[in-house]
């Protein structure tokens, strides 16, 4: 996945200056959105995202349904804030099944941490491992909610995102001002978002997020790098 963290979180121009030596001279960015805050450090070639296509394309019968949401885990950081949101909208909506995503190094022992009831709850599934790919879950929740990761970007074409206002959430103000995403500064309020199935209201284009055509894109940016003298290449 090119670029999946510079991508998605702002990278402070102080610490940049710090490494500028170890820095690549190519960027290769998922699409044109937020683009100029690189600029100034690479070279920059928008390539879109051939894994996100991929399994787009693979999941696109499967539809959004009001009676499924996914929450997002971020790790330790706001493991509580998104515990008692899941077990809070798992009461409001008991009709509802709540996805809940788990980072990788948490799959082992998640029951160390987590609350006792998110095995008890029949509305709930911890998502504990990658049988099923995660865009299938992204593809069925009618809302995806988290803190700060880049699934919620990944998640954006294809379910209402909404950013609970915990932890490094500022990293995603961007994609709220925009209006690419929703935000909400407690439960009751992500309650109401859902109640009322609020819709997203965003001038920007997904194509500025993920460019398609992502693998001849890479392909003819590497064609150009290459063609190019090797001085050229290695210059800074």
């Amino acid at each position: 996945r090119l670029g999946e963290y510079v991508k998605a979180f702002k990278v402070s121009q102080s610490l940049v200056e710090n490494y500028k030596e170890y820095l690549s001279k190519y960027y290769f960015a998922w699409g044109s959105f937020r683009l100029s805050n690189y600029k100034s450090n690479y070279i920059c070639k928008v390539v879109g995202n051939a894994y996100f296509e991929r399994e787009l394309e693979r999941f696109s019968e499967i539809k959004n349904d009001q009676d499924f949401l996914i929450i997002v885990s971020d790790g330790a950081y706001t493991r509580d804030d998104l515990s008692r949101l899941a077990l809070c909208l798992s009461s409001k909506f008991p009709y509802k099944t709540i996805y809940y995503k788990l980072r990788p190094e948490e799959y082992e022992s998640w029951k160390n941490y987590y609350p006792s009831e998110f095995s008890e709850r029949s509305n709930m599934l911890v998502i504990d491992r990658d049988d099923l790919d995660l865009y299938y879950y992204l593809s069925k929740s009618n809302f995806t909610i988290g803190t700060n990761s880049t699934v919620l970007l990944e998640a954006s074409p294809i379910s209402k995102v909404i950013v609970l206002k915990r932890g490094w959430f500022f990293e995603m103000n961007d994609y709220i001002d925009s209006g690419l995403f929703m935000s909400a500064d407690s439960n009751e309020e992500i309650i109401e978002i859902i109640e009322e199935d609020r819709v997203l209201q965003s001038s920007i284009n997904y194509q500025d997020i993920f460019t398609s055509g992502s693998l001849q894109l890479i392909g003819d940016s590497l064609k150009e790098i290459a063609d190019k003298p090797t001085s050229y290449i290695n210059s800074k």
